[in-house]
């Protein structure tokens, strides 16, 4: 058997949030600082570079092009964009924010001040650093070199996956600098983090070498090695238990009957200038700076400014802000008792005055939270929202991660319909479980996530008049919405070996062919590879597995210049007859799963061609039209819910009969009268 090699290592390193922070980097001001620090000591090859990179679970995403993958937000969230680089075709909204026309600014050439929906994909995306003279640290070797293909992309202002502002910058002056030391260890005592998208970022170091000869037996030895930060307190070393590092926001918004985070709120930013005049925030030079800001789903909202006395001013159409000190007390009481240590909500600084300053100085970062109170008095608070999560392998295990919208809710993770884990978020939303490969079978489904919110506040049934009856038919029937459980969310299952045999795209094996284990994220990077025995075969273990999703490189030995890509969808398709006689699948190793013997060999070899047609795979699928599809975009915007529509009938039934009944109403009132 062709023996594997591995050509990417990953292991965990430390993210550490600077304390007390250091306030510049190179002159210039910032608040989201960390230091980085390898946990696996010695990973590195001593005195060789190491390249730092970035990875984000979910990202914003072009609905121009064409890629399944690319989902509108639910509900509708709104960003800023500019007509002349989006099209006015998908950036033609008005912003929510005041004087938010969609309309010519004349801020510069052609800008506009317009907003459009967003749309997001699951990562991991990944975008390299600069050091503090601007340069990147990547060579460009590794690098996207096309704006739609995968890969690294450099962390810097213009990617709509980061929101269009994006900066990850080391604190050293010259790229040069940055080489593991003579013990194999990397120590960045400064760097400075930030996207619009999101601060739920992890960190890696990743190391490439020179490429060395392959012989017939065996595969190319390590030529890339990768190792990831994370923070110290909750790691163990592996590449996959990583957390990731998350800067508490400026402040949170929740209502003040369910005590629910706000999505959509926007907060404006005041300052005292020099002549102590209170004036709209502005900081130009400042890259990461916006303002308005708006909250997430789950009500959080930050801003990164420079020392100086600051106001807020939230504003909702269907909240009002201040609330009445009342309201506030019960809200204050009511989280005493459910967030004693003040980790949902910090209490004791609620803001509920916009001519309340907020002074902000070096060194010390300054939360204030914000209830708003609902106009309507029957609110029934948000939907949780899975705002993302990921799937890593863990060992032969799968662990999965990610922030819910609501605190404390209960996430519970299926297989198929079938429920295998439950975990409890923490007050920030965040929660990780574990899939045990053994619980796993074969035929197996993917992943689904459901989160359910538990109630902070026990609500009380409203009471509805005869005549408030219709109304509130009518509204809940057109809002449709489902406040306690979030949309389902997908995710794949990471093999935890690939063993079998490789199939063209004709369906014969390949003998002896050269198989690459690639990362599409990091721009089709090998992990590892192997060599396919004489009927094809091969047998990867877990040890020199991607711990996220990889594709299959396949080289012909006899014709260097047909090389072609199987998914792992691909590769257990065409092995589904081999998983059939031995039981055993690609996430569970608790079956053994070795070749067969050459009569099965034979069987599988004869069989596959006629069981699997060879216009399921993705090799000998078209690619997708990269073009604007106005079409589908058109088609998304305008499907109706099939149970909305016969509701809506429903009602208007109802409405008929009721004008009916007033009708013969009034005719024997006037019989009677007269």
């Amino acid at each position: 058997m062709a023996q594997t090699s591995q050509n990417v290592v990953l292991s965990c390193l430390d993210a550490t949030i600077l304390d007390p922070p250091k306030q510049t980097l190179n002159g210039v001001f910032y608040n989201h600082l960390l230091s980085l620090k390898n946990r696996e000591l010695g990973v590195f090859s001593p005195n060789q570079p190491v390249y730092i990179v970035r990875s984000i679970p979910r990202v914003f995403c072009d609905p121009r092009i064409n890629d399944p993958n690319c989902i509108k937000v639910e509900p509708e969230e709104l960003q800023r964009c500019n007509q002349e680089v989006m099209g006015a075709d998908i950036c033609n909204r008005d912003c929510p924010w005041a004087n938010g026309a969609c309309i010519q600014n004349n801020v510069g050439p052609g800008s506009t001040r317009c907003c459009m929906v967003n749309y997001q994909k699951n990562g991991p995306y990944f975008e390299c650093a600069k050091d503090t003279n601007g340069q990147v640290v990547c060579p460009s070797s590794i690098l996207a070199q096309d704006e739609r293909a995968g890969g690294i992309r450099v962390a810097e202002d213009g990617h709509i996956e980061t929101g269009l502002k994006s900066s990850l910058i080391l604190a050293l002056n010259t790229k040069e600098s940055l080489l593991a030391d003579s013990e194999g260890n990397i120590f960045i005592p400064a760097a400075h983090s930030y996207t619009i998208v999101g601060n739920d970022h992890s960190f890696y170091g990743l190391q490439v070498l020179s490429d060395e000869a392959m012989n017939e037996n065996e595969a190319f030895n390590n030529s890339l090695k990768l190792a990831v930060f994370a923070e110290i307190e909750e790691i163990v070393p592996s590449a996959t238990n990583c957390t990731t590092v998350y800067w508490d926001p400026y402040g949170k918004i929740i209502d003040s009957l369910r005590l629910e985070p706000i999505q959509n709120v926007i907060i404006l930013l005041k300052n005292l200038n020099s002549f102590n005049q209170v004036v709209n925030s502005n900081f130009p030079n400042n890259p990461t700076f916006r303002n308005p800001d708006q909250t997430n789903a789950a009500g959080d909202f930050n801003f990164a400014v420079n020392p100086g006395t600051y106001y807020l001013l939230p504003s909702h159409p269907d909240f009002n802000f201040p609330s009445d000190p009342l309201l506030l007390d019960n809200a204050r009481s009511v989280l005493a008792n459910v967030d004693p240590n003040q980790e949902y909500i910090a209490r004791d600084k609620l803001y509920n005055n916009s001519e309340e300053g907020i002074v902000e100085v070096a060194r010390e970062s300054q939360r204030r939270d914000i209830i708003l109170t609902p106009k309507d008095q029957n609110y029934a608070g948000t939907t949780p929202i899975i705002l993302y999560a990921e799937n890593l392998r863990d060992e032969d295990n799968q662990l999965i991660r990610g922030r819910i919208s609501h605190p404390k809710s209960l996430v519970k993770i299926y297989l198929g319909n079938t429920l295998v884990a439950q975990t409890e978020t923490d007050w920030k939303g965040f929660f990780a479980v574990k899939i045990l490969g053994e619980t796993i079978n074969s035929g197996t489904a993917g992943i689904q996530i459901i989160a359910e919110k538990t109630p902070l506040v026990q609500a009380n049934k409203p009471k509805v008049s005869p005549f408030g009856l219709f109304a509130k038919i009518f509204k809940s029937v057109s809002a449709q919405t489902n406040t306690t459980t979030s949309r389902a969310y997908s995710l794949s299952l990471v093999p935890v070996r690939l063993s079998g045999f490789v199939f063209d795209p004709t369906l014969q094996v390949k003998p002896n062919a050269v198989v690459k284990l690639q990362i599409p994220a990091l721009g089709n990077l090998t992990y590892s590879q192997t060599k396919a025995d004489a009927d094809g075969f091969i047998s990867v273990d877990s040890t020199n597995l991607p711990p996220f999703g990889f594709v299959l490189a396949v080289e012909d030995k006899s014709n260097p210049t047909k090389t072609y890509q199987l998914t792992i969808e691909d590769f257990k398709k065409t092995n589904g007859l081999l998983y059939e006689e031995t039981g055993a699948n690609l996430y569970n190793n608790s079956y053994e799963l070795t070749k067969p013997d050459s009569q099965t060999v034979a069987k599988i070899l004869k069989e596959t061609p006629r069981q699997v047609s060879p216009t399921t795979l993705s090799y000998n699928q078209p690619s997708p039209n990269p073009k604007p599809n106005q079409a589908s975009l058109v088609s998304t915007e305008t499907k109706k819910n099939p149970s909305s529509v016969f509701l809506f009938a429903l009602i208007g039934a109802i409405v008929v009969s009721g004008a009916i009944i007033l009708i013969l109403k009034s005719r024997v009132k006037k019989q009677i009268y007269y």
